[in-house]
């Protein structure tokens, strides 16, 4: 062109002639193609690029007509077919390659594709050739369509996957090798804990023989030398009977045999009852106890309060074990956990100032059968299961457990569980608002220990109150002299260079009771003597180790006006035969449910000269039974989990040669229970409050082997109902008074009362919620369990009061006991005032 630019034409010419026939000129078409050209070379150079990436793609690709004859297959496809040439294929069919298998499925697949217009999307498959050739493929099937939008074909393409295949199976062999690996490693596990669980059972029926009869010797006349040896042999019974429990905990463990219970209880009340069991110990080597719960913890949660109890008394003895001086503290805080509807998060940690863990030996604890000290002259014995049978079962709680140590300074042992918070915890939480009477006071804490000045702390703080603490009585008097003003102080009795009752004169020299109320902070067992008490007048006592619950009622009484008095015991001539575990031998197993009716009923035995095993219900018991042998079984009757009618039946069923005679102990049933009792094969029974006289010659008349017929015991219960006389004292006092003779200065009294004032809200409480959810068993329950308590403290109008409400319970007429429910409440008061002036 003459602008430069460049064009392409199409040129079309032809001569023309003139009349005669004769070349005139040329006829010229010239047309410019130039974009037509452009559009050309584009289709050819996309034609270029597929035919490229056809032919060098590792996928197998190929396209088909209607009738599955090949249109174009690429080179990997051709690889596929046993062929080197791509268009050696065209028109031919998958039956000129393949096994009439693969071409009769091939053939049906395509043709539903044509009829239906549905692809076929990565389906594995196996492809033959008839000369061997053998290969797994992902193949992907679409239909392609004409101009008019009919289907004219299909395009397909294949994936070699045949090295994922062989991998895929050989994986499926190793795993099939791994589960029978896995088979056998369990079935050597549960052979092994089979054989543990059968050689446990097996040491324990000699083993009870030598507990059970060196039980029997102590209530024998023995030599001081001959009682040594006995005690010797039932301790090291007793202890190698804890060494087959843990072995067979683990078995259980390792068998997946241990299912956890989840109920509701009270966390505070789990971890006192685990710090009282290691007290003695702790008092005899001179360790402070103590625990503290962070303040937003829950304490009415939903788990299993067995295995909790058994992981804290596991790591508390060990504490207490390995610990020579200093202190061993139980703390519990909480977290709820994101995305769980009221479960929350606890941790646990039980820290002492014990002789520590050495940094080599820390992957020994959690290991079964491994001990720090594993030398034949180790000091501390054990078997080494119980760290692994606690992390296991804080495992199965949903928690952890590890460990934090440093030679000769301590160890901190940590473990987590997941628990549900208990409904009632938001109305227990308003129950237990701080009284406006504790805010704002100013407290004194004197204790040399720092672990109890720091817990001290934080409790009463968290109360609203102004704790200041000091180390040393010194410290203490140098704070009065300074013009400092307190509303109470508490103060440890066993200090260095000033003890409690020296500062407390200095004290009291300044200030008279009522303008400082005093409270002893005192050991286990270790009261200052009458004398002191009447110099100083001490406001209250308050028992290491430290319970929450116990100071905080103690400082609301204080400060409330109602300091607890020291009262001198009054003595009495109650008619105990202290000769009758000597005249009369024999092992006794009491199964009572109730803390006080424990608490009482053991004493009274004590001061007859037995020792007797505890159960807490008819299950305990029959377990109690399997372990050793037992010639009385002081049965109470309602009971949680297994009632003692229940364990009767079972107990006359199981050992109908050989059981132990069985005294019932009913709080004033009626004759229709009494009937029930002497149907399931009791031999006697006592009544409650217990009269020490009616159990001695219950005792008497088993030992006999005088049988009481049915028809006495019905006569008996008519005879004392007639004679029972409703009393309007809310107390009678010659039970108190009665209970206050089992010791010396009637501390024993003192503690059931503020057992029975511990104990009593509680079971009203599971009262009023029965009765609104009207859970008829549940009520029944909670008024036997306070007909009988109320009676063994001598409140015979609270007692009768709930005794009724236990028969409209059985009767099942509870719906309209709202008012008596109420005159009950009322009652108590009466009750708790009058047991407080004794206090």
């Amino acid at each position: 062109h003459k602008n430069g630019s460049i064009v392409n034409v199409l040129v079309s010419a032809s001569p023309l002639f003139d009349s005669k026939g004769d070349y005139e000129k040329t006829l010229a078409i010239v047309t410019d193609i130039t974009e037509r050209k452009k559009m050309l070379e584009a289709i050819e150079y996309e034609r270029n690029l597929l035919h490229l990436l056809m032919d060098n793609v590792p996928d197998a690709i190929y396209f088909k007509d209607t009738k599955g004859r090949f249109l174009r297959i690429n080179k990997a496809q051709a690889k596929n077919l046993g062929i080197s040439d791509p268009h050696d294929a065209i028109g031919k069919r998958d039956s000129d390659f393949f096994n009439s298998a693969n071409a009769r499925k091939s053939s049906e697949d395509e043709k539903k594709i044509i009829e239906t217009g549905e692809p076929m999307i990565n389906r594995i498959e196996k492809v033959m050739r008839p000369d061997g050739w053998i290969a797994w493929v992902s193949s992907t099937k679409v239909p392609f369509y004409d101009a008019d939008g009919k289907i004219s074909g299909i395009v397909g393409i294949s994936r070699d996957v045949t090295e994922m295949i062989k991998i895929q199976e050989e994986l499926k062999m190793k795993n099939m090798e791994l589960d029978k690996a896995l088979m056998k490693a369990e079935e050597a596990t549960q052979a092994k804990s089979e054989f543990l669980a059968n050689m446990s059972h097996e040491i324990r029926t000699p083993l009870n023989a030598v507990i059970g009869m060196t039980g029997l010797l102590l209530d024998t006349k023995l030599s001081d030398e001959q009682l040594e040896f006995v005690e010797t042999i039932r301790s090291g019974g007793e202890a190698l009977l804890s060494v087959i429990n843990d072995i067979l905990d683990f078995s259980k463990i390792e068998a997946g045999k241990i299912e956890l219970e989840y109920i509701p209880f009270d966390l505070q009340e789990c971890i006192e009852e685990c710090l009282d069991l290691q007290a003695g110990k702790a008092l005899d080597k001179g360790i402070d106890l103590a625990y503290f719960i962070e303040p937003k913890t829950p304490l009415h949660i939903i788990s299993d309060i067995t295995r909790i109890r058994q992981i804290l008394t596991n790591l508390l003895s060990n504490a207490v074990k390995f610990t020579e001086k200093g202190s061993v503290v139980v703390s519990v805080s909480s977290e709820k956990m994101t995305g769980e509807k009221n479960v929350h998060k606890f941790l646990f940690k039980v820290k002492d100032t014990g002789i520590g863990i050495p940094k080599d030996r820390m992957d020994r604890l959690f290991k079964s059968f491994s001990q720090i000290d594993s030398s034949t002259t180790r000091k501390y014995g054990g078997t080494g299961l119980g760290l692994a049978i606690s992390k296991r079962l804080a495992e199965m709680m949903g928690g952890e457990m590890w460990v934090e140590s440093e030679v000769g300074v301590g160890t901190t042992f940590y473990f987590t569980i997941q628990a549900e918070v208990a409904k009632d915890e938001c109305a227990k939480k308003a129950k237990m608002l701080i009284p406006n009477v504790l805010k704002e006071k100013s407290i004194l804490i004197v204790d040399d220990n720092e672990t109890n000045r720091k817990i001290l702390f934080l409790q009463t703080k968290s109360w609203g109150m102004k704790p200041i603490t000091v180390e040393s009585g010194k410290k203490a008097l140098e704070l009065f002299e300074k013009g400092e003003k307190f509303d109470c102080a508490i103060v440890d009795m066993q200090m260095p260079e000033m003890d409690g009752l020296t500062l407390s004169r200095e004290i009291r020299k300044q200030y008279d009771a009522d303008s400082l109320p005093l409270i002893m902070l005192t050991s286990l067992g270790k009261k200052p003597s009458d004398q002191s008490l009447d110099e100083i007048n001490f406001a209250s006592f308050l028992t290491k180790p430290i319970k929450q619950s116990q100071l905080f009622n103690i400082l609301q009484e204080v400060f409330a006006g109602k300091p607890v008095k020291h009262r001198r015991k009054i003595k009495l001539d109650v008619q105990f035969d202290k000769e009758m575990a000597k005249k009369y031998p024999m092992r006794i197993l009491l199964v009572e449910d109730n803390l006080v009716n424990q608490k009482v009923a053991i004493r009274i035995l004590e001061r007859m000269g037995y020792r007797a095993d505890i159960a807490g219900n008819g299950k305990e018991a029959i377990e109690a039974l399997e372990r050793q042998q037992y010639e009385v079984i002081l049965m109470d009757v309602q009971m949680p989990e297994m009632d003692g009618l229940e364990a009767t039946r079972i107990i006359n069923k199981k050992w109908p040669d050989t059981r132990p005679k069985i005294i019932a102990m009913t709080a004033g049933a009626m004759k229709g229970d009494r009937d029930k009792c002497i149907a399931a094969g009791m031999d006697d029974y006592v009544s409650k409050p217990i009269r020490i006289e009616e159990l001695q010659k219950a005792l008497k008349r088993i030992k006999r082997g005088a049988k009481v017929s049915q028809r006495k015991l019905i006569t008996k219960v008519i005879v004392q109902k007639k004679d029972k006389k409703l009393m309007s004292d809310p107390v009678d006092n010659s039970v108190l008074d009665a209970l206050a003779s089992f010791d010396e200065d009637g501390s024993f009294r003192n503690e059931m009362i503020k057992i029975f004032l511990e104990e009593t809200p509680k079971l009203l409480d599971n009262l009023n919620r029965a009765f609104r959810e009207k859970k008829t068993e549940e009520f029944i329950r909670a008024a036997h369990t306070l007909k009988s308590s109320s009676a063994n403290l001598g409140a015979m109008v609270l007692s009768d009061m709930s005794k009724e409400l236990e028969f409209r319970g059985k009767e099942g007429k509870i719906e309209d006991a709202e008012k008596d429910i109420e005159a009950l409440n009322n009652e108590f008061a009466r009750v708790k005032e009058a047991l407080e002036k004794y206090l």
